[in-house]
């Protein structure tokens, strides 16, 4: 008959591989964590990104409704002889032959 050893129950070793590996665990987490939140292409730059973009889209729809009121006055500045004499008369203080024009400042502070 073989002889079986009988292994001594001593202390058992520290299992130095699983800790360092649970360490590495630890880290590349933390570090995705942080690189997904404040990375170049992180969640708070893609929330400062879409703010930006709701920004210039209000300022695109405010410059297609500026830009469609040009187009309105140079229509009727172009086509409508009534509107350019009002032009006329309101910006440069013009008037008709034998009218007399009064220009009232407003009072000064």
């Amino acid at each position: 008959m073989k002889k079986r050893r009988v292994k001594s129950r001593s202390k058992p070793r520290p299992k130095t591989g699983t800790s360092k590996l649970r360490y590495a665990f630890l880290f590349i987490f933390i570090l995705l964590i942080y690189l997904f939140v404040q990375g170049d292409n992180g969640f708070l730059k893609y929330l400062e990104l879409r703010r930006e973009k709701t920004r210039l889209m209000k300022k695109i729809e405010e410059l297609k409704k500026e830009n469609q009121l040009l187009q309105n006055e140079i229509e009727l500045l172009t086509n409508n002889y009534r509107y350019i004499e009002k032009m006329a008369r309101e910006r440069h203080q013009m008037g008709k032959e034998g009218e007399k024009i009064y220009i009232i400042n407003p009072p000064r502070e």
